[in-house]
């Protein structure tokens, strides 16, 4: 939905609305998306409102992005972007009722302390999000919004195709 809604956020919020060709492309890949996804209307649970929440909140930071860009280095803004998320993160793992997996404090220590998991953490820190939100923070402001939106979408659409090949 965030393909959707970017268009529409900049048209009646930022009065900037994309051009008529963008707006071909946002139908088309709307169309696609729901025939991706079974092309049946089956309600609106709490998963979808969910769904809904986080395509409208990626909307907005990818407006965010070409609006903040002007001011700031791209590279300033991935780092606040990954010390905010890692602090929020933080804090909300450590506010979580454990739940029925709950781990005691030695086998907490004794993860922390592992160094294959902070090899693992390093790893996913640094490749999939410094490297994506950097270049994705470094890159985006130099398109319009709605094309960026466009080309987001494709990485839904390879995971579909890498699921179908995989399974």
């Amino acid at each position: 939905l965030t393909i959707l809604f970017v268009p529409l956020l900049m048209t009646f919020m930022l009065r900037k609305p994309p051009r008529a060709a963008l707006w071909v492309g946002v139908v088309v890949a709307t169309a696609g998306v729901w025939l991706m996804t079974g092309a049946t209307p089956s309600g609106l649970g709490f998963g979808e409102l969910l769904g809904v929440s986080c395509a409208f909140a990626f909307s907005l930071y990818i407006l965010a992005v070409n609006a903040a860009s002007p001011h700031e280095t791209p590279w300033r803004m991935t780092a606040g972007q990954f010390l905010t998320t890692g602090l929020l993160s933080f804090a909300t793992c450590a506010l979580m009722h454990a739940g029925p997996h709950y781990l005691s404090p030695h086998m907490v220590a004794h993860i922390l302390v592992s160094p294959r998991v902070w090899m693992n953490v390093l790893l996913l820190s640094v490749f999939s999000t410094l490297c994506a939100f950097g270049l994705l923070t470094h890159f985006q402001p130099r398109i319009d919004a709605t094309r960026a939106a466009l080309i987001y979408l494709i990485e839904p659409v390879v995971a579909a195709i890498y699921a179908m090949v995989a399974v």
